[in-house]
């Protein structure tokens, strides 16, 4: 599920892996978990983003030495 990028960033830094899946049963049970997972997305707000830009502010800088690794 995704899709693969064809770029230096991909290759070299994201370590990108793709799998593919044979048995029917692993992708059955994908498509079960892709459902359940589906059912239980909402969307966020404008607004409810705003409420975060804090957090996500102060756990941004403490996690930039780590971005090459991320």
């Amino acid at each position: 599920v995704g899709s693969r990028n064809m770029n230096y960033r991909s290759f070299m830094h994201d370590l990108e892996l793709d799998v593919e899946l044979g048995s029917e049963k692993s992708v059955h049970e994908l498509e079960v978990q892709f459902e359940v997972d589906s059912l239980r997305a909402f969307k966020l707000t404008r607004e409810q983003i705003r409420e975060f830009q804090p957090i996500a502010f102060i756990v941004s800088l403490w996690l930039t030495p780590f971005k090459r690794w991320m």
